[in-house]
Order: C-alpha cells, then sequence, then structure tokens
C-alpha cells in the first residue's frame, strides 16, 4: 500500500475528518499494513488490546462466541474504524473481529498516537461511542422483543442500507446476526421468498419489495410470517 493511498484512507475516514494535514500525516506515517485472510481473526474477545484499524478494503464483523453459539453483533466495511475503545484506555477486545472477507487494514499502536492528536479525536470519538451504544440498544430490542420474522426484516433492512455492496453472507452468518439456528433461518428465507420479498440469486439475497419489507419490520397487531 503506498503512502499516499495510506494518507487517503485516513482523510476518508470520518473519525479522522476533523484532525488537521499534519496530524493525518502523522498518523499515515506511523500505520502499519496488515492483510487478513477470509476467516481469520484480526483480534479475540479477551485479547489485550492496544491496536486501533482502519479497514481500507474488505468485510469483517464482530461478534460474541460461546462454542456451540455465535452471535453476530455487526459488519464492517472499508472506512470504518475498529476497537475505538483503546483510545479510552480499555485494555481488552469485548468481542471476536472476523475477516469475511480477504480484508486490508491500518494498523496504528494506540501509544505512539500523540497527545495533541487524541484531543483532536475526543468529539469524533464520542460520536462514535455513542452511536455504537445506540446500536447495541437496537440489538437488544431485536432479540427481546420480537419474533424471527421481524428481526430478519429489520436485519434485512440493515443490510439493504450499507453504503458499501455486501459480500456473499452464508445462512450461518445471517443466523447469527439474527439470533437464530440455521434450520429456523432457511425456514424464514423461504417464507420470505414466497412471500415476493426477496429473491436469491446466485446465493446473495435481494430485496425485492422494499415496501412489504417495511412493514414487516414492525409485528404490532400483525400475525406472523408463516
Amino acid at each position: 500500500m503506498l503512502p499516499e493511498e495510506r494518507l487517503q484512507a485516513i482523510v476518508d475516514c470520518s473519525l479522522f475528518h476533523k484532525l488537521d494535514s499534519q496530524a493525518q500525516l502523522a498518523l499515515a506515517r506511523m500505520a502499519s499494513v496488515r492483510v487478513y485472510r477470509t476467516g481469520e481473526a484480526l483480534f479475540r474477545r479477551g485479547d489485550r488490546s492496544g491496536t486501533l484499524f482502519l479497514v481500507c478494503d474488505g468485510w469483517v464483523r464482530l461478534a460474541l462466541d460461546r462454542g456451540a453459539k455465535e452471535f453476530s453483533l455487526s459488519l464492517h466495511s472499508r472506512g470504518d474504524v475498529l476497537a475505538e475503545h483503546v483510545l479510552l484506555g480499555v485494555g481488552y477486545h469485548e468481542s471476536d473481529c472476523l475477516a469475511i472477507t480477504h480484508v486490508r487494514v491500518l494498523r496504528f499502536v494506540s501509544v505512539a498516537i500523540s497527545e495533541a492528536i487524541l484531543n483532536d479525536l475526543w468529539g469524533s470519538l464520542n460520536a462514535r461511542m455513542a452511536q455504537r451504544v445506540q446500536l447495541l440498544l437496537e440489538r437488544v430490542e431485536d432479540l427481546s422483543l420480537h419474533t424471527l420474522d421481524t428481526r430478519l426484516a429489520r436485519l434485512l433492512c440493515r443490510l439493504s442500507a450499507q453504503r458499501v455492496p455486501l459480500p456473499y453472507l452464508s445462512q450461518g452468518v445471517l443466523a447469527s446476526m439474527a439470533n437464530a439456528s440455521r434450520t429456523k433461518m432457511n425456514q424464514m428465507l423461504r417464507r420470505f421468498q414466497r412471500l415476493g420479498v426477496i429473491e436469491m440469486r446466485g446465493g446473495r439475497i435481494i430485496a425485492v419489495d422494499g415496501e412489504r419489507l417495511l412493514m414487516l419490520c414492525d409485528d404490532t397487531g400483525r400475525r406472523p410470517v408463516t
């Protein structure tokens, strides 16, 4: 990755927008490039943390794993920052981060980031952490208040709104994002397909009736999809 490509990745990242050009250049110079293969872990839950990650290419997912059961929290792609908590002094990772595709990242050792740059990042960092809290609250609502058909509809709406085209997602990954078994996920996808809400094209799920999908996101007063 050329030096100018590193700098451009930093300039394009929303976390670093408010830094001046000298601070952005300093970050580009200290950054190291790392490539991960599909399925490889960028970090694991419980690992000691001290590195900030900026995704340049590819997709990763954050997940909680208890061996026989896994829950995927979120997906991240180009321009997303991972492990912001290291800038807040949190010394360990609270989730796994797994490459869904071939992934290239910039890595920043947190202790090498100057105090001046950290001070300039506080506003953007606080905004991002607030967004993460909102995301977690939405996931709690999905899991605690909604049936699987509604959880799947809300999940598909979120995935359809991604700014970067999604990679192929297996039914196992989708099931882990909706907190369902693969069998139940397969059954519900087929029901959505019969309703004309989605189509399966080359293993990918395509939302073809956005209006109906939005209606399924609210289960108030309606019967479950059967």
